[in-house]
């Protein structure tokens, strides 16, 4: 993703890219969601906190479509 878009790399924390810690939480959530589809009210909180972090960070929708091939 980084060699393609090299403008996000200010937007991630580098020690966790390093360790794979924010790979481990995109993972988790990803299940998370999937496994609680049916249930979104037990994923407020974890969508409200994901959320604040990209208004924070001033991510809009195209970054989640950005080439990454």
């Amino acid at each position: 993703m980084f060699s393609h878009n090299p403008e996000l790399k200010n937007i991630f924390n580098v020690e966790n890219q390093a360790n794979a810690k924010q790979k481990n939480v995109l993972a988790s959530t990803v299940l998370a969601y999937a496994e609680h589809i049916e249930n979104p009210d037990l994923l407020i909180n974890t969508l409200e906190t994901i959320g604040n972090k990209h208004i924070s960070l001033n991510i809009i929708l195209c970054f989640h479509f950005a080439d990454v091939n």
